[in-house]
């Protein structure tokens, strides 16, 4: 519920040290009024899943977007024709990158969403990402974070773990004011309780 926790933590003009993982923690903090996002994650294919929901926002309305993400009917999303529209907003990396996925299954958008290419969690499916995500419950929230990325330091992302992150050349000597961490931890320290988890880590 990262919406939520941001709201409770602070983050208005503030530098942010997130994991990226989905992107909805970047997307959350940039709507809650972030001064500047750095993103790192361990995956390169969280850089352009975070790039291609920029690019969702800057480009599409609030419902291309929902069912884009297939979040009004699974099993359905990644329309070849709404990523098009949304194509121009990618920088070239991640741009190349949806070119060749579309590529590989034919511009079957269902097919891409459905594959290897991203992790499927299905056991999360109780909760939706309005729930999650804030900026889209209405039109007037999700043109807010639109104006938000229009207006806020460009996004900066780092290819390393946990472990090298604040080792790395783009954040050494770099202050931030809020660290998100997600739920890492738990992936570390194998599903212990959150007080051993916390007190470990």
């Amino acid at each position: 519920m990262v919406g939520s926790y941001y709201s409770k933590i602070g983050v208005p003009k503030k530098h942010v040290l997130t994991i990226v993982g989905s992107g909805d923690q970047v997307l959350n903090a940039y709507w809650l009024g972030a001064r500047q996002v750095t993103g790192f994650d361990i995956n390169m294919r969280a850089y352009y899943i975070v790039q291609l929901k920029f690019a969702a926002v800057l480009a599409l309305t609030r419902d291309e977007l929902l069912s884009f993400f297939a979040v009004r009917r699974p099993n359905v999303g990644f329309q070849h024709s709404l990523y098009q529209n949304m194509r121009p907003y990618l920088t070239q990396h991640p741009r190349s990158f949806f070119d060749r996925a579309y590529k590989k299954f034919q511009g079957n958008g269902s097919r891409l969403a459905r594959s290897d290419y991203f992790r499927q969690r299905s056991k999360f499916k109780r909760v939706t990402p309005m729930q999650i995500n804030p900026f889209l419950r209405s039109d007037r929230a999700y043109f807010q974070l639109r104006a938000a990325l229009q207006r806020a330091a460009p996004f900066r992302f780092i290819c390393a773990d946990i472990d090298s992150v604040l080792r790395s050349v783009p954040t050494a000597g770099s202050k931030f004011d809020v660290v998100n961490l997600s739920n890492a931890p738990n992936y570390i320290f194998g599903g212990a309780p959150m007080p051993d988890v916390v007190k470990r880590f």
